[in-house]
């Protein structure tokens, strides 16, 4: 039973994860393995700051897809999302 709960879980989490490369990263991204796409945006060191009223986060400079992640903020930003 525990066995079944674990790979349960283990698929719910690959499927949101495609879900979220599909969705939310550019058109370049939607070919990469899972693999690919946590080591370059799951596995990103980053500082969430509150400042101003408003929620900022800080990366590190050594990121190699910045732009996978200001397309999927600029898509959460329009609410594209979720149409």
């Amino acid at each position: 039973m525990a066995n079944q709960a674990y790979y349960g879980l283990g698929h719910i989490a690959h499927l949101l994860l495609v879900g979220m490369q599909h969705k939310l990263l550019p058109e370049s991204a939607r070919k990469c393995r899972p693999r690919t796409v946590i080591k370059h945006l799951l596995g990103v060191a980053a500082k969430v700051v509150r400042h101003a009223r408003r929620l900022k986060v800080w990366f590190t400079k050594q990121i190699v897809h910045i732009d996978w992640i200001d397309f999927a903020a600029s898509r959460l930003e329009e609410g594209l999302i979720f149409r």
